[in-house]
């Protein structure tokens, strides 16, 4: 088998076993969250609240605010927005409604992430638009016009090396088989 379809496959299951695992995770951990809800307010789930937050921002979980009105004394009130992800976990009603929204956004998420590990039209996908996930990966995503830019050179590239390809299919595959043999 060549080296570059097992990197492939390779790539293929971990990618799978990672979203696999990040939604096994999200799902233990709305099961804690749930108990501590309703049963049980020791449960340990406030321990792994940065591993909750972490995972919602993972999956692309937005941070969502509720409005509260508290009592400030002396005939005062305090007026403020609560984060979901300050506050996590809570109990008021509307966070722990906004809550269970997080968690099942984040379940959803990483069952079509594993869905798309296996599908091959999203590898054809990401293949095309290869610069554009790499800058939104590394958190380039304001820069549009970056963006353009290198998705166009890395367009006219690879229309550059697939007409060269087709014109020289026997010197291209022997620099390959050449570079590959010495790995």
């Amino acid at each position: 088998m060549p080296i570059l379809l097992r990197l492939l496959l390779v790539i293929v299951f971990l990618k799978l076993l990672i979203n696999a695992y990040r939604l096994i995770r999200i799902k233990m951990l709305f099961k804690q969250y749930t108990d501590w809800l309703f049963e049980d307010r020791n449960a340990s789930i406030v321990e792994k609240r940065e591993e909750v937050i972490s995972l919602w921002k993972h999956a692309g979980v937005h941070d969502s605010y509720c409005p509260r009105l508290n009592n400030a004394g002396y005939g005062k009130l305090l007026s403020y927005k609560e984060g979901l992800f300050f506050s996590f976990p809570s109990s008021y009603e509307d966070l722990a409604i906004a809550t269970k929204k997080a968690f099942l956004e984040a379940k959803g998420v990483y069952k079509k992430r594993i869905k798309d590990s296996i599908n091959p039209i999203e590898w054809i996908i990401l293949i095309v638009y290869l610069p554009q996930r790499v800058l939104t990966s590394i958190g380039i995503t304001e820069q549009k016009g970056l963006t353009i830019i290198l998705q166009g050179i890395y367009w006219i590239v690879g229309i550059i090396f697939s007409v060269i390809f087709s014109l020289y299919p026997e010197e291209i595959r022997t620099i390959f088989e050449s570079w590959f043999f010495k790995l």
